[in-house]
């Protein structure tokens, strides 16, 4: 039987689409519409959902696979903005899979570079009754009702489906999202001439309650994991470590310079800072790797022609991105230049839990005969 080919880190070639706010660059993406094609390696020239339709759970991992099928569940991409970003906001899963039969979309942007005049708006100011909403969309005064930030280079925010966003200004933005073009367009006549009717189409969907700026902004930079643990997504840094898209050294120890900006369903991402060689294992996911500041080597133990072990190496510099699929189980991330800062993408294993099951719900009946099996579990407890 001929020899299985292993897959490899795959860099896609880039593919631009021009807005009236600017432009919004694909580094990676299995949207239909925008389909990346494969640049590099024995797979170069195919397109991304032909590489999922061939290589299915070798790309995106078993677990992935089994819940989003041929589909890559995350997109990422650069957006240039300089003007009007206009007001938008997205569904979730379960209601953007009934209306639409597709996924819903969680946003996560990284701020990379921002102008004196670049402004921020995430979710309502303040509490916002359904009839308020519809009429500031109907009149242009959407984003007045929205908390508005000057953003910095190095802030990260979340933006969970449901929540109205929008931008102004010159900046740059890395946008990592789940593979999603639902959208519901509130403002801007360019692009929503229809703005009112996306707002009635979406007003079950959206967050009217006052958001919590402080629950969307992520920690400036790549911390160390102890002092980012606590401040980021609501879990320890290091709770994700041992997995491979957590940056973890071979003993599963959380290796320092590893935030954890975003912990989800959906995705994941955490931020590392390289100053030191990385092994990292794929923990049944696939790692999408966003390099952010500086440049390192992605390196995977190959072989060669004539059998002899090799070390496979990827760059991956300021502003681009590479997919290691959960078929490459072990690799290494080393530093070719100072200060070099990679965000990392993955799926993490989240138990379901049953919403009409109460964990707290004695499991035995009053009054039934359960042959003192009751008994015996609370004396082990």
């Amino acid at each position: 039987m001929k020899e299985q080919k292993k897959l490899y880190p795959i860099r896609f070639k880039e593919e631009t689409l021009e807005y009236p706010w600017g432009r919004e660059t694909f580094s990676l993406a299995d949207l239909g519409a925008v389909d990346s094609v494969a640049g590099n390696g024995w797979l170069a020239g195919n397109a991304f959902s032909d590489i999922m339709e061939t290589y299915l759970e070798r790309v995106g991992g078993e677990e992935v696979y089994k819940y989003y099928g041929r589909q890559f569940p995350v997109s990422v991409s650069f957006l240039d903005i300089n003007g009007v970003f206009p007001a938008r906001c997205h569904p979730d899963d379960e209601a953007a899979g009934q209306r639409y039969d597709a996924l819903g979309k969680r946003v996560f942007w990284r701020v990379l570079e921002a102008a004196p005049d670049a402004r921020l708006y995430i979710g309502f100011a303040r509490d916002m009754a359904a009839s308020d909403f519809y009429g500031s969309v109907l009149s242009g005064t959407l984003r007045e009702t929205l908390n508005v930030h000057v953003p910095a280079a190095g802030e990260s925010f979340c933006i969970a489906p449901g929540t109205v966003y929008a931008a102004e200004g010159r900046m740059k933005i890395l946008e990592i999202s789940e593979s999603s073009l639902v959208a519901f367009i509130l403002e801007g006549q360019a692009e929503a001439p229809q703005a009112g009717e996306n707002a009635a189409e979406a007003l079950d969907l959206i967050n009217l309650g006052r958001t919590d700026f402080s629950q969307a902004l992520r920690p400036a930079g790549c911390q160390d994991a102890g002092s980012a643990a606590g401040t980021a997504a609501g879990t320890a840094a290091g709770s994700a470590a041992g997995s491979a898209a957590g940056s973890a050294t071979g003993d599963g120890v959380p290796s320092e310079g590893c935030t954890e900006l975003l912990s989800s369903p959906e995705f994941s991402v955490n931020g590392m800072s390289v100053s030191e060689p990385l092994k990292l294992t794929s923990g049944d996911s696939f790692t999408v790797l966003v390099c952010t500041q500086g440049g390192i080597s992605v390196q995977v133990k190959g072989r060669k022609e004539d059998g002899t072990a090799s070390m496979d190496n990827y760059s991956l510099n300021k502003g681009e991105s590479l997919l290691v699929p959960a078929d490459v189980e072990e690799f290494f991330l080393v530093p070719v230049e100072r200060g070099a800062e990679v965000l990392s993408v993955f799926i993490e294993r989240h138990e379901d839990v049953d919403s009409y099951i109460n964990p707290d719900t004695d499991p035995y009946l009053e009054g039934e005969d359960y042959e003192g099996v009751e008994d015996m579990e609370d004396e082990e407890a």
